[in-house]
Parts: C-alpha cells; sequence; structure tokens
C-alpha cells in the first residue's frame, strides 16, 4: 500500500445535481443518513499495523499503543471506510453504478455515499426503511433525518 497515494472516492457533484433533480421531478422521498462514529466502527486489516503515542502527561509517556480500530487523520482511513461502508449497501441489494463509485442503485432506492453520510431516495418509504434496516443488521450504528432536500 502507498501510504502517499491514498484517496478515497467522493461522490462528484453532476451526480448529486442530477440526482437531486431527479427525486424532484419524479417526487421522491429524501433522507440523509449519517453513519454514527464512522472510523470507530471499522477495524484495521490485519496486515496493517498502527502505533500511538500515549498523550503527553499521561504516566506511561514513553509507550505505545496499538489501535485497532481506524483513527481519523490516518492518510489511510478514508479508504477503509469507503471500502468498509460500500459493503453495507451491496449487502443492502444495492449494485454500485458504473459512473460514479459513491452512486449505488437497486430496483427502489437510490443512494450516494459521501465520506461518513447518504442520500437516500424513494417512491415508497417502506422500501428505504427495509435498505436502512438491513444496513443496520450489518452492525452499521445510523441516525436517519427525513426529508433531505
Amino acid at each position: 500500500m502507498d501510504y502517499f497515494k491514498m484517496f478515497s472516492p467522493v461522490v462528484s457533484w453532476t451526480t448529486v445535481c442530477t440526482t437531486m433533480n431527479l427525486a424532484v421531478n419524479l417526487g421522491l422521498h429524501s433522507w440523509q443518513v449519517d453513519y454514527s462514529n464512522a472510523f470507530v466502527q471499522v477495524h484495521l486489516p490485519e496486515n496493517e499495523e498502527v502505533y500511538m503515542a500515549f498523550p503527553h502527561g499521561r504516566e506511561h509517556y514513553r509507550k505505545v499503543l496499538r489501535s485497532t480500530k481506524l483513527v481519523y487523520g490516518l492518510s489511510q482511513a478514508l479508504l477503509h471506510w469507503f471500502n468498509n461502508l460500500s459493503d453495507g449497501p451491496v449487502k443492502a441489494r444495492f449494485k454500485p453504478s458504473n459512473l460514479d463509485l459513491c452512486l449505488f442503485l437497486s430496483d427502489t432506492v437510490i443512494c450516494i455515499v459521501y465520506v461518513d453520510d447518504c442520500l437516500m431516495f424513494a417512491r415508497d418509504p417502506e422500501e428505504k426503511t427495509k435498505k436502512i434496516d438491513c444496513m443496520i443488521e450489518q452492525g452499521f450504528e445510523l441516525q436517519v433525518e427525513d426529508d433531505a432536500t
């Protein structure tokens, strides 16, 4: 892994605008979904070791800690988070779009992922509830806000 060339996919502005336009013109309901404590929910891969120093002022300041979870600020944190996050929509029967890595589609729901937030659009609120319940069953802690538009 090249730590100097890390990146995480980010939804394009064109995708957001096009999807919002579709939602308004088709009368779709919208929801904003926030992943609570996003980085803490993801374990580091077994082949990566990250060590952190104790904060100054602590009695063990000459020792280090090995992190088993992602830490905000690591160059690879966003990539690992996105890889873990994209498993959620896929397991909820979304298909990743060929046009944008952050756009996930199902027969009834559109999902746009931006870092640790999602925008979801659907005609039927029940369909959205089924998809979110499926993602929660996978261990994601989610906060859902109605009417994201």
